[in-house]
Protein backbone atom coordinates (compact mmCIF):
# COMPACT_ATOMS: atom_id res chain seq x y z
CA UNK A 1 0.00 0.00 0.00
CA UNK A 2 1.11 3.36 -0.72
CA UNK A 3 -0.59 6.28 1.28
CA UNK A 4 0.86 10.04 1.96
CA UNK A 5 4.59 9.19 0.53
CA UNK A 6 4.91 6.32 2.56
CA UNK A 7 5.27 2.66 1.62
CA UNK A 8 3.46 -0.05 3.55
CA UNK A 9 4.94 -4.25 3.02
CA UNK A 10 1.10 -5.97 3.46
CA UNK A 11 0.84 -9.92 4.63
CA UNK A 12 -2.57 -10.77 4.44
CA UNK A 13 -2.89 -14.23 5.33
CA UNK A 14 -5.84 -15.95 7.54
CA UNK A 15 -3.92 -16.11 10.61
CA UNK A 16 -5.96 -17.10 13.12
CA UNK A 17 -4.58 -15.32 15.96
CA UNK A 18 -7.30 -12.56 15.56
CA UNK A 19 -9.96 -15.29 16.23
CA UNK A 20 -8.14 -17.24 19.06
CA UNK A 21 -5.88 -14.86 20.92
CA UNK A 22 -3.56 -18.43 20.91
CA UNK A 23 0.06 -17.71 20.33
CA UNK A 24 0.56 -21.06 18.30
CA UNK A 25 -1.51 -18.96 15.51
CA UNK A 26 0.50 -16.06 15.13
CA UNK A 27 2.87 -15.88 12.05
CA UNK A 28 6.23 -17.75 11.99
CA UNK A 29 9.68 -17.51 11.83
CA UNK A 30 9.98 -17.86 8.21
CA UNK A 31 6.93 -15.65 7.69
CA UNK A 32 8.11 -12.59 9.84
CA UNK A 33 12.30 -12.63 8.27
CA UNK A 34 10.21 -13.08 4.76
CA UNK A 35 8.65 -9.84 5.85
CA UNK A 36 11.96 -8.16 6.46
CA UNK A 37 13.46 -9.29 3.67
CA UNK A 38 10.74 -7.89 1.24
CA UNK A 39 11.59 -4.35 2.99
CA UNK A 40 15.03 -4.65 2.82
CA UNK A 41 14.52 -5.34 -1.51
CA UNK A 42 12.11 -2.38 -1.46
CA UNK A 43 15.03 -0.12 0.12
CA UNK A 44 17.71 -0.87 -1.35
CA UNK A 45 16.23 -1.47 -5.07
CA UNK A 46 13.47 0.76 -5.12
CA UNK A 47 15.45 3.37 -3.08
CA UNK A 48 12.64 3.77 -0.43
CA UNK A 49 13.77 5.34 2.62
CA UNK A 50 13.64 3.54 5.82
CA UNK A 51 11.84 6.38 7.46
CA UNK A 52 9.05 6.01 4.28
CA UNK A 53 9.15 2.14 4.86
CA UNK A 54 6.73 0.06 6.71
CA UNK A 55 5.61 -3.59 7.52
CA UNK A 56 2.71 -5.18 8.73
CA UNK A 57 0.87 -8.75 8.90
CA UNK A 58 -2.89 -8.54 8.47
CA UNK A 59 -4.52 -10.16 10.32
CA UNK A 60 -9.12 -10.73 10.36
CA UNK A 61 -10.82 -10.55 13.58
CA UNK A 62 -14.54 -9.79 14.76
CA UNK A 63 -14.47 -6.56 16.54
CA UNK A 64 -18.10 -7.68 18.40
CA UNK A 65 -16.17 -10.82 19.91
CA UNK A 66 -13.07 -9.00 20.50
CA UNK A 67 -10.12 -11.03 22.22
CA UNK A 68 -8.00 -8.55 23.27
CA UNK A 69 -8.10 -7.20 26.50
CA UNK A 70 -6.30 -5.56 29.38
CA UNK A 71 -7.10 -5.15 32.48
CA UNK A 72 -7.86 -2.18 34.24
CA UNK A 73 -7.54 -1.01 37.53
CA UNK A 74 -10.72 -1.96 38.95
CA UNK A 75 -9.87 -5.64 37.68
CA UNK A 76 -12.38 -5.57 34.72
CA UNK A 77 -11.42 -6.66 31.08
CA UNK A 78 -11.17 -3.12 28.76
CA UNK A 79 -10.48 -4.04 24.63
CA UNK A 80 -7.56 -3.21 23.57
CA UNK A 81 -8.83 -2.81 19.66
CA UNK A 82 -12.14 -1.04 19.87
CA UNK A 83 -12.24 -0.06 16.31
CA UNK A 84 -11.80 -2.32 12.93
CA UNK A 85 -8.41 -1.79 12.95
CA UNK A 86 -5.65 -1.89 15.84
CA UNK A 87 -2.35 -2.60 16.43
CA UNK A 88 -1.93 -5.48 18.37
CA UNK A 89 2.41 -5.54 18.78
CA UNK A 90 5.06 -6.22 16.30
CA UNK A 91 7.68 -9.20 15.52
CA UNK A 92 11.27 -8.37 15.18
CA UNK A 93 13.71 -11.22 13.60
CA UNK A 94 16.57 -11.71 16.59
CA UNK A 95 19.29 -11.45 13.54
CA UNK A 96 18.76 -7.87 13.47
CA UNK A 97 20.35 -6.01 16.25
CA UNK A 98 19.12 -2.62 15.50
CA UNK A 99 16.00 -2.73 13.51
CA UNK A 100 14.48 -0.34 11.32
CA UNK A 101 10.93 0.43 11.65
CA UNK A 102 10.23 -2.24 8.26
CA UNK A 103 12.26 -4.49 10.34
CA UNK A 104 9.41 -4.30 13.39
CA UNK A 105 6.47 -6.12 11.38
CA UNK A 106 3.11 -5.00 13.32
CA UNK A 107 0.28 -7.20 13.94
CA UNK A 108 -2.53 -5.16 12.95
CA UNK A 109 -6.04 -6.99 13.05
CA UNK A 110 -8.85 -6.00 10.52
CA UNK A 111 -12.40 -6.71 11.34
CA UNK A 112 -13.69 -9.08 8.94
CA UNK A 113 -17.32 -7.84 8.91
CA UNK A 114 -15.38 -3.98 8.04
CA UNK A 115 -13.38 -5.57 4.89
CA UNK A 116 -16.68 -7.29 3.45
CA UNK A 117 -18.24 -4.13 3.36
CA UNK A 118 -14.92 -2.84 1.98
CA UNK A 119 -14.17 -5.12 -0.72
CA UNK A 120 -13.95 -3.23 -3.72
CA UNK A 121 -11.68 -0.40 -2.64
CA UNK A 122 -10.41 0.78 0.44
CA UNK A 123 -11.11 4.61 1.11
CA UNK A 124 -8.95 7.24 2.24
CA UNK A 125 -10.16 7.58 5.62
CA UNK A 126 -9.54 3.76 6.25
CA UNK A 127 -6.23 3.48 4.22
CA UNK A 128 -5.53 6.36 7.08
CA UNK A 129 -6.25 4.75 9.63
CA UNK A 130 -4.34 1.57 8.68
CA UNK A 131 -1.28 3.50 7.81
CA UNK A 132 -1.90 5.34 11.50
CA UNK A 133 -2.26 1.81 13.68
CA UNK A 134 1.25 0.59 11.33
CA UNK A 135 3.17 3.81 11.84
CA UNK A 136 2.49 3.10 15.92
CA UNK A 137 6.09 1.40 15.76
CA UNK A 138 7.85 4.78 15.71
CA UNK A 139 6.01 5.40 19.30
CA UNK A 140 7.40 2.10 20.69
CA UNK A 141 10.44 1.69 22.76
CA UNK A 142 13.64 0.12 20.92
CA UNK A 143 13.56 -3.30 20.79
CA UNK A 144 16.31 -4.43 23.57
CA UNK A 145 19.49 -6.64 22.20
CA UNK A 146 19.12 -10.19 22.27
CA UNK A 147 21.21 -12.08 24.40
CA UNK A 148 24.88 -13.44 23.84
Amino acid sequence: MIYNGKVYVLDAKLYRYGYSGNPDHLPNGPDINKQITYGEYIERAKGVPSANLYNAFIMPFNREDNTFFEMGADGNPIPRVTDNIGNIGEAVGDWKPDPKNYERVQGIVIDTRFLMYNYIGMPDQQKRQLAEAIEKVETRAPVPRPAT
